[in-house]
């Protein structure tokens, strides 16, 4: 793919369509392309995360081995919390067809928060909105729990 089709295919990535056009074109020019197969593993839970990687086109199936399997297809970014912190793979994710990605390494993302701060900023507002609803569902699933006969809640 060209550099031009990179930042295209960066673009219908929903979490980065809004960083503007320089901003694309810097990671465009650093991502690594993938090409897997039907069957192939893109990593396996408890791996080493060094970035993300948005789907170009074809599908990944990501497994958590707690019965939450999820497809994911074209747009989506998958790994995002990895662009901005060490952490593990969540889950196993493999290519339910031939599948096209682009690696976004953690280094390239975190030069690019550097020369663009206002993506910096937008980052920080979407993922603590993130926070903020994954701490709602455990408090509503806390609640749940708690009304369990025989629960009892721990303080």
């Amino acid at each position: 793919m060209s550099l031009d089709d990179n930042i295209r295919a960066l673009a219908r990535t929903p979490v980065l369509a809004d960083i503007g056009r320089d901003a694309l074109r810097l990671l465009a020019f650093s991502v690594e392309e993938i090409e897997l197969r039907s069957g192939d593993l893109l990593f396996e839970n408890g791996e080493e995360a060094d970035g993300a990687y948005c789907v170009i086109r074809g599908r990944i199936r990501l497994d958590s081995g707690k019965g939450e399997a999820k497809t994911v297809g074209r747009g989506a970014l998958i790994g995002e919390l990895a662009l901005i912190v060490e952490t593990e793979r969540p889950c196993e994710a493999v290519a339910i067809e031939d599948t096209k990605l682009l690696s976004i390494p953690r280094p390239v993302f975190r030069k690019v928060l550097e020369e663009f701060p206002a993506i910096a900023k937008q980052m920080r507002h979407r993922l603590s909105g993130k926070l903020r609803a994954e701490h709602a569902a455990l408090e509503r699933l806390q609640s749940q729990i708690d009304r369990l006969p025989g629960a009892k809640a721990e303080n």
